[in-house]
Parts: structure tokens; C-alpha cells; sequence
């Protein structure tokens, strides 16, 4: 049978409290209440109805039909009739309607804490403001803070997941998130990443028996230091990840290889003798035995690549294509394809505007002192430090190894006879397969490809190499799933056999931390619900557009442990 509706239900506690009226105020309604007629001494315990006198308490509450709520309410001093009570007198509590002192409802206060922890400061200004109980941002801040202080100690967690996460974007300052991975929930947040601040953390919190983490040194040196006993399980997420970043380096090491003919993408079947009647942009290079010069290398095939995209882009258009024609034979996006077709040569890499302490603010001084002779980097360094500069020696170098560059191929050019060479062949489009994409697809397994995947994949793999690499990938990531150390260790074996650099760096990061690494075959722990939290706490510093401060920013990503009290009547 349905209940009606009475005045009762308007009150924070009908047991205990008692309706007198209700009018309306200006812009809010106004709710007279009488406490109780009896009330209880708080230091002895003895119920007393001996009342001494009586006073008002103005207490916010819920809002009613859209308009603020105001209670007035009637509460009562008594005299304890104990004669053992030192207490004489005392004040009425009513520990269910509202805290000692408090100017508001416990229930109107949860709402508070609620709107400032969900929205924040001024958009829960604003939202509080319309429905009908208006609350400052600071106010909406500021309780949220107090809750996080009032925390209770956290209890022990058998396992915890720990990695970190970027104060700002591009900037070199990292702090540290912790996770109860049986919970899923966030148990604390560290302003910095660094071993020692974990290591105190986990002394603070014994009976941690396993930590996930990725392969960053810190967390491992941090966690053996601070819980000795726990296992330490290397996420497979970012074992993976380290895995296609090797290969991604490796592809962009043989960019030659990455060029498949538009005509064979597009055709159902391909070909082998398809690939040797291509443009040959780049010409095919043995892998530098020393890791040190691989970036170099990488960054003069992506620019030889770039010219020879943008002169086969310049051709097709001397053959009579037109700019959307070309974007659809070369997967090349249309703004720089038309970009491309307004210039003569091909553009340079943008950089930086010089700063008066970098190297190239004085191009013009070290040019004349250049021509002049002095090309010792040494000698350079003393006359520009006298001019003003204020950077490094390995800054200038860096500066100066164009120069040097160029000097040594017009030494070599002078030397050699020019050979002079015909190519009135036709262009042929090409599309550019870039090291992201190719890593990609060669690690997702066959049947999650399309068709066109499928037929860039096959291309690829007419290279040893690259079918190798795809070989490895996939039966790395079937390890991890549900595989044994032995394949770990058999799998080792074959990636250093297999001869391709990429691997073998791979496979010695991977035997710093060996033993993780086998935990992570064996236990089914991961990072997923870190990574979850991370992307929480990236949203709610957009939301208060990076400007919180380490303490608010705890208080709103630690889960809210709130008794509600809203629904007790």
C-alpha cells in the first residue's frame, strides 16, 4: 500500500526531531523543527529531561522544488542530575542530524563532498547554484581535500600495481600511481617518481607480495628495496609494447624495404617481380654493425625517402595526374600533395628559432671563422665563447657535422668522375609504408587483418627479415598469454640466432630483467587497471586545466569512501 507524504519526510532524522512549520523565505523555504524532550549528558551517559534553557541552530539542507531549505531548529541546554558528572550543563546532540558546531545537514554536507569530488570547483559552483543549494568553488574544494585527510590508514594489499604518470605533457616530470589490482582501486598517489619515495611508501605499508609493474629501473630498484619478499611481475602489456618499438626501429633502419607499387596494393593478387619493376628511392644498405650510428642512418634514409616521394609526386604530375589522383595512387594526404606541387624542392626539416645559446644564433660568426680556416671544434669553441656563446662542445659538433658533411662529399665528388646516367623511365607510383604502420601489422595475427592489411603484410614478409620479425612477435605474444618459461627461454635462443640488431637489443633489455619477465609469463597479473586509472587522472587534470596542485589532485583520484546518510529517515 502506498505511503503519503507527510512533513516528516522533510526532516533529516523523524525519530528525533519534530515539525513545527514550514514557510517560505526569501528565496528559500524555511523549516522550523523542535528537538527532542530528553537528551543525554556526553561525558556520563545519564538521560536528562532537567531542561536548563534553549536555543536556535540554522542548519542548510537539502533544497525543496528547486529553492534552498533552511532549517531552524529548537535544541536544548540540560542539567546533568548525575552527582558524580563534573558536567553541570550541556548542549543538546544530535549526532544523525548534523556534526558538533556544523552550520548544515550531515546529508546536505555528503552532497557537497559528492558534487566537489565528481565536478570540481566551479563547475560544481555552477550545478549547485541551479539546483537549488549554492555552494562556492572553494567550499566544494575544500571539503574534498578534508575527506582525503581524514582517510582512514590503508589496509594491507597482497598485490600492488605501481607505474607512473606525466605532470605535463613533453615535460620531464613524472609522478607515481599505486593500485590495488584485487580492488582495482587507487590507493595513493606520489608526487615524483623516484626509487626512494616507493621504497618508503612500501616500508609504510608491509604485506605487499607481488608487484606489477613495467620495465622501468626505478620501480624494480624501489620495490626490491622496500619489499624484498614480493615478486615482481614485469607488465605484458608493456613487454609487447617494447617488442613492436625494436621492430619499429628496425623497419625504419630498411625504409628501402617499405616502399610497395601502388598498382600491387591495389591488384587481388600480387607478385614477387612486382616489387623489382618499383622506383628504387633509396638504394639497398647493409645494417651498420654499430648501434651507435643507427639513428643517423635512420634520419638520412626518412630524408632521402622524403626527396624521393616528393620528386615521384613531382613526376606523376609531369605524366598528366592530377592531385587527386595522385593522393589515391600514394596514400599521400591531399594537403601535402599540394603542398608539394606548389613548391620547386623538396622543404626541410623544420627547426627551432635559434636562442642566444644555441650554436646556430652564431651560424654567421662561426661561418666566417670557418672559411677562415679555423674548423678545429676546440679552437671554434674559445673564439665563440668569447662572442657570447654559452652552450657545450657536443652542441657545436652537433652543429658543425653538416658542414663537415658536405665538405667531404665535395672532396669525394672532386675525386670520383661523375658517371652521368638516363632516366627517362616513367615514375611509378609508390606508396609509402611508414615503421609505425609496419610494425603494427606485423604483430596482429592474420585472421584481425583485412584484405588490405593482408596484402601489405604479404609484401612485407618477401623479405626475410620482415618475416622473421612478424615470426617472433606473434610467438612472443602467445608466450605471454599462456605459455611456460621454457618457450620464454627457447624463444630467447631463437631471436639472438636470428641475426636482425633490433631483436638482439630487445632480447638483452629483456635479460636485465629476467626474472620478471618469467613472472609475468607465470601470474596472471597486469597492469590494465593502472593504466585505466592513469587515463582518470589525465581527464581530471584537463578538467581543471593543470593548474591543481598535488594535494587536490590525490584527493580526487583516491576512490571516496563516504557513509551516506541520505536515504535515513
Amino acid at each position: 500500500m502506498a505511503e503519503h507524504v507527510n512533513g516528516k519526510h522533510l526532516l533529516p532524522d523523524s525519530s528525533s526531531l519534530e515539525l513545527s512549520s514550514v514557510k517560505r523565505g526569501r528565496g528559500c523555504w524555511v523549516v522550523e523543527v523542535c528537538g527532542p524532550h530528553a537528551a543525554t549528558c556526553p561525558d556520563c551517559g545519564t538521560l536528562s529531561s532537567a531542561r536548563h534553557s534553549s536555543y536556535w541552530r540554522h542548519l542548510k539542507d537539502l533544497p525543496l522544488q528547486g529553492r534552498a531549505v533552511r532549517i531552524r531548529l529548537r535544541v536544548g541546554r540540560w542539567r546533568c542530575r548525575n552527582p558524580v558528572c563534573q558536567r553541570q550543563i550541556f548542549c543538546e546532540r544530535l549526532p544523525k542530524v548534523a556534526h558538533k558546531h556544523a552550520q548544515e545537514t550531515k546529508r546536505f554536507g555528503e552532497i557537497v563532498q559528492l558534487m566537489g569530488y565528481a565536478l570540481g570547483g566551479r563547475p560544481g559552483e555552477r550545478l549547485s547554484s541551479r539546483l537549488g543549494f549554492p555552494v562556492s568553488d572553494d567550499t566544494l574544494l575544500r571539503r574534498v581535500k578534508q575527506v582525503a585527510r581524514s582517510r582512514p590508514p590503508t589496509k594491507s594489499i597482497a598485490v600492488l600495481g605501481v607505474d607512473e604518470w606525466s605532470w605535463r605533457k613533453g615535460y620531464s616530470g613524472y609522478g607515481t600511481i599505486l593500485v590495488d589490482l584485487q580492488k582495482r582501486v587507487v590507493v595513493d598517489l606520489l608526487p615524483d617518481e623516484s626509487a626512494a619515495s616507493f621504497e618508503q611508501w612500501l616500508q609504510q605499508h608491509p604485506g605487499v607480495k607481488i608487484i606489477s609493474r613495467d620495465r622501468d629501473g626505478v620501480y624494480a630498484e624501489g620495490g626490491s628495496s622496500g619489499a624484498p619478499r614480493a615478486r615482481q611481475v614485469a607488465d605484458r602489456f608493456h613487454l609487447v609494447q617494447n617488442l613492436i618499438k625494436a621492430v619499429q626501429e628496425e623497419l625504419a633502419h630498411q625504409r628501402h624495404h617499405l616502399l610497395m607499387p601502388s598498382q600491387e596494393l591495389a591488384a587481388a593478387t600480387a607478385t614477387a617481380e612486382a616489387t623489382e619493376t618499383g622506383l628504387e628511392v633509396v638504394s639497398s644498405q647493409a645494417r651498420g654493425p654499430r648501434p651507435s650510428s643507427r639513428q643517423k642512418e635512420i634520419r638520412q634514409q626518412r630524408r632521402q625517402q622524403k626527396v624521393a616521394l616528393f620528386e615521384m609526386v613531382k613526376g606523376l604530375r609531369a605524366q598528366g595526374m592530377r592531385a587527386f589522383e595522385i593522393v589515391k595512387a600514394t596514400g599521400i594526404s591531399r594537403g601535402r600533395v599540394d603542398k608539394w606541387l606548389r613548391l620547386k624542392e623538396c622543404p626541410p626539416q623544420n627547426q627551432m628559432a635559434p636562442r642566444p645559446g644555441m650554436a646556430d644564433y652564431f651560424r654567421e660568426d662561426v661561418r666566417r671563422l670557418w672559411e677562415q680556416g679555423i674548423q678545429n671544434g676546440k679552437k671554434l669553441l674559445v673564439e665563440i665563447r668569447k662572442l657570447g656563446y654559452i652552450g657545450s662542445y657536443t652542441s657545436l659538433m652537433r652543429f658543425l657535422a653538416p658542414w663537415r658533411e658536405a665538405q667531404g662529399a665535395v672532396e669525394k665528388a672532386e675525386a670520383t668522375p661523375l658517371q652521368s646516367a638516363e632516366t627517362n623511365a616513367a615514375v611509378l607510383a609508390m606508396r609509402h609504408i611508414s615503421p609505425q604502420e609496419g610494425a603494427a601489422l606485423l604483430s596482429k595475427p592474420k585472421p584481425m587483418l583485412s584484405e588490405r592489411q593482408s596484402k601489405i603484410v604479404e609484401f612485407l614478409k618477401r623479405t626475410p627479415d620482415f618475416a622473421t620479425m612478424r615470426h617472433l612477435v606473434l610467438s612472443f605474444r602467445s608466450i605471454l598469454l599462456g605459455g611456460k618459461v621454457a618457450s620464454l627461454k627457447r624463444w630467447i635462443e631463437k631471436a639472438e640466432a636470428a641475426g636482425i640488431e633490433g631483436m638482439r637489443r630487445f632480447v638483452r633489455q629483456l635479460k636485465k630483467d629476467m626474472k620478471a619477465v618469467e613472472n609475468a609469463v607465470k601470474e596472471v597479473w597486469s597492469n590494465g587497471p593502472v593504466e585505466g586509472h592513469i587515463n582518470r587522472l589525465k581527464t581530471l587534470k584537463r578538467q581543471m586545466y593543470g593548474r591543481a596542485k598535488f594535494e587536490l589532485l590525490r584527493a580526487r583520484t583516491l576512490p571516496l569512501a563516504l557513509k551516506s546518510s541520505l536515504h535515513q529517515t
